[in-house]
């Protein structure tokens, strides 16, 4: 089993000349968004991730592919020209997006996905009920404002919500912006709304997306997606651990492929689509205030903030819930109630869920080559 790293061991050396850009690039550049470059200036890949090192910023698996990208001749010589991060509570709007400039003539422009703090999990919740939220905004914005001067083709891409926001950023930024546009990956990221899928952006984009999810896929099943998806063979984790980029198993050029989602990821995505069907997006919006207010009352930041000190964190809960109108808490309580019998539904009709679930089939693998090894690549993008 290889992963991201064990790819740039390999394939470091071979330029986009030898090699062109593929989905496992795709992969590399959304997880390197992750990772701050507030205050670090343009330059080539080993000159920002040098000053990534310096500062201290970088750690464990992150550090290994930073460092890897930097000697890499691959990646090695590519500019990073941009880069903007955003963050505002108030908003609820945690946003991030990295512009890469590649040797093979391209501009890559890679967005974030959610990271760990409660803002930002708030945010991805509020799709649920929001034509668009604030980071969809301003990535629709980085694409029509933010590279004015770049006249190069463009790939789009992003893991998570970066993933989501590759896609909407596409379908509604101008139009000469994206005729420029030739490829954009999705990375087991959420889908759109009803509205932006039948808008007129989205047609002409949907056949340059290449959607990736693992197996047991749960982030990158909700919301709406029509295009069709690969399904990634994630090694040593189940569950949700399978949204980590670091799993997913790759090959020469691309991933490797499974032949479809497993069973339990198909009941998370029947039994949270019947669960919204039946609920308004006001009451929505209403239970996902509550629950994120009581969270606030934990004065935690993050998600590790709130399980570190699980003890006092949950006292902080018990208290807030305690203080929520009588009206919301039962409607609290009634949602999840839902939730829980939408998903018990789902099990327990679980043949017919599968048929009606399976309206986005996985691609078919192509037949696997002596050269890599036995398990199948994924096939290639359109782009």
């Amino acid at each position: 089993m290889q992963n991201i790293i064990d790819y740039l061991d390999w394939r470091g050396d071979v330029p986009f000349s030898a090699a062109p850009f593929n989905p496992v690039d795709n992969l590399i550049l959304s997880q390197f968004s992750y990772i701050s470059l507030d205050g670090i200036a343009p330059g080539t890949m080993r000159e920002v991730v040098s000053e990534l090192i310096k500062l201290g910023r970088v750690h464990d698996n992150n550090l290994k592919l930073s460092k890897r990208l930097a000697e890499s001749r691959r990646f090695g010589s590519a500019r990073v020209s941009h880069s903007m991060e955003l963050f505002d509570p108030k908003l609820e709007m945690q946003f991030g997006a990295l512009v890469v400039d590649t040797d093979d003539g391209a501009t890559c422009v890679a967005f974030r996905g959610t990271d760990a703090t409660l803002v930002g999990w708030k945010e991805d919740l509020n799709m649920s009920f929001s034509e668009e939220v604030p980071s969809q905004g301003a990535a629709v914005q980085f694409l029509n404002d933010g590279l004015r001067e770049n006249t190069r083709p463009l790939r789009v891409m992003g893991h998570s919500k970066g993933g989501n926001l590759a896609v909407y950023a596409s379908a509604m930024c101008r139009r000469d912006v994206q005729d420029r546009i030739v490829a954009i990956y999705n990375n087991d990221g959420p889908g759109l709304c009803d509205s932006v899928m039948a808008s007129e952006g989205y047609a002409r984009i949907e056949s340059r997306i290449s959607t990736f999810v693992p197996q047991s896929s749960v982030v990158g099943m909700l919301m709406n997606h029509t295009e069709n998806y690969q399904v990634i063979h994630a090694y040593g984790a189940e569950g949700i651990e399978q949204h980590d980029p670091y799993v997913w198993d790759t090959r020469r050029d691309n991933f490797v492929c499974e032949g479809g989602l497993r069973r339990g990821s198909l009941y998370t995505d029947r039994a949270i689509k019947e669960w919204l069907k039946d609920i308004s997006n006001e009451k929505r919006k209403e239970f996902i205030d509550a629950i994120y207010s009581v969270l606030q009352a934990t004065h935690a930041h993050t998600v590790s903030d709130l399980t570190s000190s699980w003890a006092r964190s949950s006292v902080a809960v018990i208290s807030a819930m305690g203080k929520l109108e009588p009206e919301t808490r039962k409607h609290i309580h009634a949602v999840i109630g839902a939730l829980i019998s939408s998903y018990a539904k789902t099990i327990f009709s679980f043949p017919q869920a599968q048929a009606e679930t399976a309206d986005v089939p996985a691609q078919e693998p192509e037949a696997p080559t002596a050269a890599d090894s036995t398990a199948p690549a994924c096939e290639a993008p359109k782009a």
